[in-house]
């Protein structure tokens, strides 16, 4: 007998005798490990407060990750998702913290997406000018401030230019996101700037990420569910074919820092 429920993150299976003419009754089945409950943190900014600044594709690219890596997914958990000036500084911040104070196992997961400016150790959320590093902008050490105390995972994933440097342990905080406490995604190294392409009505790299979740795709080990690491090794192998033949100085490829979570899974499809 194979019990199967949001709640679990793998099927469970016991053995059951059944003889003909007499009732057979199942004893109760437990979970011998804590369920790992879910918080997911979705966010896409492409109008900044600044008018001045515009980026086509995060919103488009937040609602798909959205649908798909939150409500599609059969892992247990809750989500919110912030969109233009729904995702202010503050607002991120009150969002992380909530799930930090909700969060009570170790076995527990926060993940965030963000699709919008980035530039060398900081994301800009919607009340930053989107043209700079400034006070409003969020910076690698502030970021790890916000996230230190969830008592679980964390597995961070940023589509924006220049993202790598959020993890690579240098200049405006040593370590900071580069501990092994986060595993963290990127859509481009410290050099590189993320694309938008037309056909793809977002970035190259989200639309990797979306095409690699919602069709089981970056499932490496076809177990159902899809590991931090298997998107890694997914999206970094169709971008490397997809820019095989285009312009060098459009390049850009994805990156991850190997956390504690990587080979955790955040999405179940079957």
């Amino acid at each position: 007998m194979t019990v199967s429920h949001r709640a679990l993150r793998h099927d469970v299976q016991t053995e059951v005798y059944v003889y003909p003419g007499e009732p057979t009754w199942v004893e109760a089945i437990y979970v011998s490990e804590p369920v790992p409950h879910y918080y997911f943190l979705i966010i896409g900014i492409e109008n900044y407060a600044d008018s001045r600044k515009s980026f086509p594709g995060p919103i488009n690219d937040a609602e798909r990750m959205f649908e798909t890596l939150y409500l599609g997914n059969l892992l247990p958990g809750e989500g919110r998702r912030l969109v233009d000036s729904q995702a202010t500084k503050n607002a991120i911040k009150n969002q992380i913290q909530t799930y930090v104070s909700k969060a009570q196992s170790t076995a527990d997961h926060l993940i965030i997406y963000f699709s919008g400016f980035s530039g060398a150790d900081y994301l800009s959320p919607y009340d930053d000018t989107g043209l700079g590093l400034s006070k409003k902008s969020i910076t690698d050490a502030e970021l790890e401030s916000w996230l230190r105390d969830f008592p679980g995972y964390v597995t961070i994933i940023i589509d924006g230019s220049y993202s790598e440097t959020m993890a690579d342990g240098i200049r405006l905080e040593p370590l900071a996101l580069k501990k092994r406490k986060y595993t963290v995604l990127t859509g481009a190294q410290s050099n590189q700037q993320v694309q938008y392409y037309y056909s793809f009505q977002g970035s190259v790299f989200t639309y990797f990420l979306w095409q690699g979740l919602r069709n089981g795709w970056a499932d490496d080990n076809y177990d159902g569910a899809i590991t931090p690491y298997e998107l890694y090794d997914y999206t970094h192998a169709e971008m490397l074919s997809f820019y095989r033949d285009k312009d060098p100085s459009v390049r850009h490829y994805p990156f991850i820092h190997r956390g504690n979570s990587e080979n955790k899974p955040i999405f179940k499809y079957r």
